[in-house]
This record gives structure tokens, sequence and C-alpha cells, in this order.
């Protein structure tokens, strides 16, 4: 695996989501969380197409992620 790539994680992101951050590769079916500030809450997105993440990638544009969960 090359550095950067973010392997898909069976079954769900469990602990191994990571926080989405731009240059980073994504598979289809891993996970990410971004951090709310304001309401103090996480939201899970789920990847659906493999890219490498950059300003027009980035969660919520749902050409790319899905909402997984929101806590």
């Amino acid at each position: 695996m090359s550095e950067g790539t973010v392997p898909a994680q069976p079954g769900g992101p469990g602990g191994t989501t990571r926080q989405w951050r731009k240059g980073l590769r994504w598979a289809v079916g891993s996970y990410c969380g971004t951090f709310n500030p304001v309401t103090k809450k996480t939201t899970t997105y789920k990847c659906l197409v493999e890219h490498v993440s950059g300003p027009d990638t980035a969660p919520p544009n749902d050409v790319y992620w899905e909402i997984y969960s929101i806590n």
C-alpha cells in the first residue's frame, strides 16, 4: 500500500476512522470523520469513489461521500 492510501475498513469505521485532510488517497468503502466545533459533533462519511482528497472532493461532496453517522 502506498503512502497516503487509506484502506477500506470492513464492517464499519470502528476505531479506524481517519480525520479528513487533503492530499490523501481514499479507497471506495473507506471512512473519514469531520468535527464541527460549533455543534461539537463528528460526522463520519463513507467514500463512494476512489480519489485523492482536495478542496473539490471534501465532505460533504455527495459525489465522493455519503453520511455514515453523526455523533
